[in-house]
């Protein structure tokens, strides 16, 4: 049988629980603005992080309350850490994914399910295949959008052009359309980036969820990874299933040389940020910063 659903606490009363599972409260009036501006839950999805008895339902240690506030803060800037750069690699994705396929197949072939791998064709759920559960979705998102430059188009125009529709392509199905595509497409598309198309395959998916987790305030610190596929010279190195396998996957997507460099920079000035002690959970190699760097990824000549 279900147990019965927790009566209501109030800010007072959840600091007081907090005082009864062992959290030292610093200052009163501090405590109670951050239970106001901060979910009760989230403050405790990090307790296990610190030593914590479930079965007591307390903390074995005495633990401040900012030390678990700092941690928060640091998942905040963590999540719009990699938010930021997800976006920039969604944008530049989306540009060579719309560019090669418009270029092999004119402006309106993503419509056309032949212009596509055989998987295209397999139904995924109420009796549409996969390709037209991307359009269905697509579709939907176009016609709610108020920009301008859509309605320009629908108003001006027969159809979007794929330059201009994937712009309302979610993160996920822009994942699932790059995974639809032809191999040869999808090694036109990889020979931008440095990795192969199984790599960007297999990131996107990955980096999907990511985008997800980061938008709707997941925690990053206790976050079930996957193992990514990574270079070989990698699997030695670095520990799968870890937070760093993502860092490093990024840093592959990332083109721009300007943006590389503060993608470096801003990670290393987060991460600092974090206690030591805690590295370990996200993978991070004490010599991360010069590994990033040692990488020195060459950047794929296009021809």
């Amino acid at each position: 049988m279900k147990k019965r659903v927790k009566d209501f606490k109030t800010f007072e009363e959840q600091r007081d629980i907090l005082v009864n599972r062992n959290v030292e409260i610093e200052n009163i009036n501090d405590a109670q603005q951050l239970l106001e501006d901060t979910n009760y839950y989230n403050l405790m999805s990090y307790r296990d992080l610190f030593g914590y008895d479930n079965r007591k339902n307390v903390f074995i240690k005495r633990v401040r309350l900012s030390d678990i506030k700092n941690l928060y803060y640091f998942d905040t800037d963590l999540r719009g850490f990699l938010f930021k750069y997800i976006s920039y690699i969604e944008s530049s994705l989306k540009t060579k994914i719309s560019y090669v396929h418009s270029k092999e197949y004119g402006p309106v072939g993503y419509r056309d399910i032949n212009n596509f791998e055989r998987s295209a064709y397999n139904e995924v759920k109420r009796g549409l295949t996969y390709h037209e559960e991307i359009m269905a979705s697509l579709k939907k998102e176009i016609d709610r959008s108020k920009e301008d430059y859509i309605i320009w188009h629908l108003n001006t125009y027969e159809d979007l052009p794929f330059w201009v529709a994937i712009n309302k392509m979610s993160f996920s199905d822009m994942s699932k359309f790059y995974n639809l595509l032809i191999h040869s497409d999808k090694k036109s598309v990889s020979k931008y980036f440095n990795a192969g198309p199984y790599q960007i395959k297999n990131w996107l998916r990955q980096l999907s969820i990511l985008r997800n987790v980061c938008a709707h305030q997941g925690n990053l610190l206790i976050w079930k990874y996957q193992d990514i596929p990574l270079d070989g010279k990698y699997k030695s190195k670095y520990k799968e299933r870890t937070f760093y396998q993502y860092i490093i996957a990024i840093y592959h997507l990332i083109r721009c040389d300007d943006i590389s460099c503060k993608y470096i920079e801003e990670f290393s000035l987060l991460i600092k940020k974090l206690d030591k002690n805690f590295w370990s959970i996200l993978g991070i190699p004490s010599s991360y910063e010069d590994d990033l760097i040692e990488l020195n990824i060459a950047k794929p000549v296009i021809t």
